[in-house]
């Protein structure tokens, strides 16, 4: 295990171990078994390492150690019998063999993006239940957070709040080991990715006529790794981030280039792949307690938009004020999330960045295909091929011409 948490994350540890009563009396006594079981626990807690820091945490038990140094799986009751191999000692054969194992740790970040937080969360857990099945669960929660004051400018006519939080984030389930073998559980060896990112209005109280204090817009979408154009590939290397700095410069860019607002639904709904959805929302808190929330819902193929409003109230429970699924649930509710304005202008264009499919860069405002090139500098916007200059509409990936001029793509027409 030393060997293995040096070699990998550069830091030199040893684990603390924990023995049994029955392994006690093995060790001092008259042994009944040719294995030892045991425990252990590392725990680590570092100030910095390249800028990011770390904690790693892993509790392993039910581990059977033979007299030979090598380990035999919990679940082996007769070594040496056919179904109870001897394995080298290595990090994963000791973690495939344990009866339990639960590591998570992270690290903070607060330099790499100027005012703005950097947290990496993760956790795998496996283990053998009553039934004898291995259940499996893993997850990575990767957070860009960054509160601050709102620009004035993008205030409009409305009330400016006090101050707003944007936070964007990842979930997904990569990096770990083969859970092939797992039989119950979250992800059971399918690859996943969410996506969250929220605009967090906070107000002071009594400024606004109906009394709310907190009103925030984001949206969640859920990806599907195999065939997503929107975002694949997310940082994986979470004890020693630094290492990978640029994995996690990118994916901010990322984010912010897909933390559209509500009103970019049909483009986003477009770039979805199978098996992908996007979720925009609206929010507001309850001055009783709660909050009341709008969702529009877009799945890729031929499902319809969800309208959906909610009122959640303070004790958690769900009242629904209103539910659509059919073509019209899309402008309904646009109608009931408009009005809310992104309140940062990171690059000065004077668009919002909610609004801006660029806001790094003050020369774009949209990317209609998300590639990443904005329209001005982008020859083929819609990415189907044909260039802007010959394509009769550079916005719409599924028509390039309209012989009769009449507005409508010959594919429509």
């Amino acid at each position: 295990m030393s060997d293995h948490l040096k070699d990998t994350y550069g830091i030199g540890l040893k684990p603390t171990i924990g023995i049994s009563k029955d392994s006690i009396a093995q060790v001092f006594g008259e042994a009944s078994d040719n294995y030892l079981g045991l425990s252990f626990v590392v725990n680590y807690f570092s100030q910095e390492l390249s800028g990011w820091r770390p904690k790693f945490n892993l509790n392993v038990s039910g581990l059977k150690l033979t007299s030979s140094g090598k380990v035999l799986d919990f679940s082996c009751s007769t070594p040496n019998s056919d179904d109870c191999a001897f394995k080298d000692l290595s990090y994963q054969a000791i973690l495939a063999s344990a009866q339990k194992y639960v590591v998570y740790g992270g690290s903070v970040n607060e330099s790499l993006i100027e005012d703005v937080s950097i947290t990496t969360q993760y956790r795998d857990e496996r283990y053998r239940n009553e039934e004898n099945q291995l259940y499996c669960d893993t997850q990575v929660q990767l957070v860009f957070d960054n509160t601050a004051a709102p620009d004035p400018s993008l205030c409009g006519d409305a009330v400016c709040p006090s101050r707003v939080n944007f936070q964007r984030q990842i979930l997904h389930n990569y990096g770990f080991p083969d859970n092939s073998r797992c039989e119950v559980g979250g992800g059971l060896g399918t690859k996943y990715i969410g996506i969250n990112s929220e605009e967090v209005a906070y107000y002071t109280e009594g400024s606004r006529e109906d009394g709310i204090t907190r009103e925030w817009a984001g949206l969640q979408f859920s990806i599907n790794p195999e065939a997503s154009v929107l975002y694949k590939n997310p940082p994986t290397n979470l004890l020693r981030p630094g290492d990978d700095d640029q994995s996690y410069l990118d994916t901010f860019d990322d984010l912010i280039r897909l933390s559209v607002d509500v009103t970019q639904y049909d483009r986003m709904s477009r770039l979805l792949a199978d098996g992908e959805s996007v979720t925009f929302i609206k929010a507001f808190d309850d001055p009783d307690g709660g909050f009341d929330e709008t969702k529009l819902m877009l799945q890729a193929g031929d499902q319809l938009p969800i309208c959906e409003s909610n009122d959640i109230k303070a004790d958690g429970s769900k009242e629904v004020l209103y539910y659509n699924e059919s073509e019209s649930a899309i402008n309904e509710c646009l109608n009931k999330m408009s009005g809310f304005p992104s309140f940062r202008d990171t690059d000065g264009d004077g668009v919002g960045d909610r609004f801006d499919a660029l806001p790094l860069d003050k020369n774009e405002q949209l990317d209609t295909d998300l590639d990443g090139i904005g329209n001005t500098a982008d020859t083929d916007d819609d990415d189907d091929g044909i260039a802007d200059n010959t394509d009769a509409f550079p916005l719409d990936k599924t028509e390039t011409l309209d012989t009769d001029a009449d507005g409508t793509g010959n594919n429509a027409d």
